[in-house]
């Protein structure tokens, strides 16, 4: 018999011979192959852990309580939030200062979490959503932006543009937009980024693309009127801008960054005391942090009855003319000068 022959005829008597042994064989290979399904979701979860660990260990902590528990720490993407959640601890998850998510679910099981949301709170339980119980790290997806559009613009100007290094970058709401930067500042490098009706939160989800591969001296804010008057409280703004401040900080470590206080307007008049709560906010938290500094100038724009004087104004009472213009450059750039020596 030949000897490939006499080793089938082999193979089949010991089959024949002792079949509890092969069922025993396959189940351990059965046994072998849950373990390692096993193994490889347990190795899942604990890169989930240690990515989201590795990456808040970049991240400088905002300095107001969105988190409740505070040991919640927060991954911010431009659409979503991946918050990781403590081990252990209370139930119930509070993140505050935010507008109405989307969706919230678990990141591992992909499962909705139902929600609350109210005056800006999202409330939901954490493991409301978890098939085993346990659900370490939740996603909050937040609407479409109505300013991709305008952050996309500022995405193709800087592919057909040279980086900029050094020189100011002004980014913000419409206030910043319609400033004549490059006329106003002749003997710098002057980038403008604002764009109109935004709010301190926009520039905290986008802070990356305004930035972009520039990496300016100066890095110069000015937000916030629209906040108030969409019914955020001062607390709130101050929430928005400090989001903002540390994302700009974490990004070009190197530049420092004047927040200008919000304004007074004749339009928005009856809101100024909301801003300026908003505005002693900011101030004391700039005034505690290095490469950071706040810049109130709004009485450059008040007559002698301590009212919005309309020769610095457009006709709308909210926007500055060119003469409320030049008083703001003037005094921005002597604070520049007083920062950078």
């Amino acid at each position: 018999m030949p000897a490939n022959m006499f080793a089938v005829e082999r193979c089949k008597a010991r089959k024949t011979a002792s079949p509890g042994r092969f069922l025993f064989c396959n189940h351990l290979w059965i046994v072998a192959a849950v373990c390692i399904v096993v193994c490889l979701m347990t190795c899942r979860v604990k890169a989930e852990d240690a990515d989201v660990e590795n990456v808040m260990a970049a991240l400088p902590e905002i300095p107001v309580k969105r988190f409740s528990p505070a040991e919640i720490t927060a991954v911010v993407f431009e659409d979503t939030w991946r918050l990781c959640l403590p081990v252990e601890g209370t139930e119930k998850i509070c993140v505050r200062y935010v507008s109405e998510p989307q969706a919230v679910t678990c990141f591992r099981t992909g499962n909705p979490i139902p929600f609350d949301y109210e005056a800006g709170e999202l409330l939901f339980l954490r493991n409301a959503a978890a098939v085993d119980g346990t659900c370490r790290n939740a996603v909050v997806r937040w609407p479409a932006s109505r300013w991709q559009a305008a952050i996309m613009q500022f995405v193709e100007e800087d592919k057909k543009s040279p980086s900029m290094t050094g020189g100011l970058l002004f980014t913000g709401s419409s206030t910043a937009k319609m400033w004549q930067v490059a006329q106003s500042f002749p003997h710098a490098a002057a980038l403008n980024r604002g764009f109109g009706g935004s709010q301190y939160a926009d520039l905290f989800r986008f802070a990356d693309k305004i930035l972009g591969h520039h990496r300016p001296d100066v890095i110069i804010i000015y937000s916030g009127d629209n906040d108030i008057n969409a019914g955020k409280t001062p607390e709130w703004v101050f929430a928005d801008c400090a989001g903002a401040v540390e994302r700009f900080r974490l990004l070009a470590p190197s530049s420092r960054i004047v927040i200008l206080a919000i304004k007074p307007s004749g339009s928005r008049w009856e809101q100024y005391p909301s801003m300026q709560s908003a505005n002693s906010l900011i101030e004391n938290y700039a005034a505690v942090h290095d490469g950071v500094s706040y810049l109130d100038l709004g009485a450059l724009l008040l007559d002698e009855r301590g009212r919005p004087d309309p020769l610095y104004y457009l006709d709308d009472a909210l926007h500055l003319s060119d003469e409320g213009y030049r008083r703001w450059s003037n005094a921005l750039s002597l604070h520049i000068d007083r920062i950078c020596d």
